[in-house]
């Protein structure tokens, strides 16, 4: 059983009563993990209270302290459904914890990136909204192409694409990045690059690999082939 003092990612703690409803106060520091597993012991708790073992109210150390310790006192049969409430619990949480999260948008004067910079997990697809504009006074006939990098490479092609814009054209892409099954978690470089404008890159983590340090990345001049 963990002090008040040894509950994780909490910090300014209240007393709180056995039954008011439970919030967590986390610490602008922590980690993407343990920010994770706070996610996960909110969820838990909203399942708790759904099934009525608990009463909403604000989280503390205290309150989680006192709500394991008095459910500890109560029968076995409460206990096994407590468990199977969890079990079911973190089933769902944990799915929820896997989808994308963090938004980021990624601006230049000629091209708009939005989508998501950590959650992605293994063998599944993701969606990046892509917008490019020609804001010159003449035509603009070019290329785009998206991929991630490490330090050393490009470990994975995104897409790619060539384009004839008019001025004050654009083109609106709706661009799927699908994770390997064997692709190494870590932090990556996801690149967006227009070879006569330039390179914009943001970091993006797969995997639950997410407190590797990122960067720098590899600098790519050109599209690949």
């Amino acid at each position: 059983m963990q002090s008040s003092e040894d509950v994780p990612g909490l910090n300014n703690a209240t007393k709180s009563k056995v039954g008011e409803t439970i919030t967590v106060k986390t610490r602008e520091d922590v980690s993407t993990l343990e920010k994770g597993r706070q996610s996960l012991l909110m969820c838990g708790l909203s399942v708790m209270s759904a099934a009525g073992f608990t009463r909403p109210a604000k989280l503390t150390n205290n309150g989680v302290v006192k709500i394991i310790r008095i459910l500890r006192t109560k029968s076995i049969w409460i206990m096994l459904a407590i468990a199977g409430t969890l079990s079911l619990s973190a089933i769902a949480c944990s799915a929820e914890l896997a989808e994308p999260h963090d938004p980021f948008t990624m601006r230049t004067n000629y091209a708009e990136l939005t989508g998501y910079t950590d959650g992605f997990m293994l063998g599944n697809t993701y969606e990046f909204e892509l917008s490019i504009r020609n804001d010159a006074s003449g035509p603009w006939q070019g290329r785009y192409c998206m991929f991630l990098v490490d330090d050393k490479e490009i470990v994975l092609q995104i897409e790619g694409e060539d384009f004839d814009l008019q001025p004050a054209g654009g083109l609106s892409r709706t661009v799927q990045m699908t994770v390997p099954e064997n692709f190494k978690e870590g932090a990556y470089g996801l690149t967006l690059l227009v070879p006569d404008r330039g390179a914009s890159v943001t970091t993006i983590r797969i995997g639950g690999n997410t407190l590797q340090a990122a960067g720098p990345f590899l600098h790519v001049s050109s599209c690949p082939e």
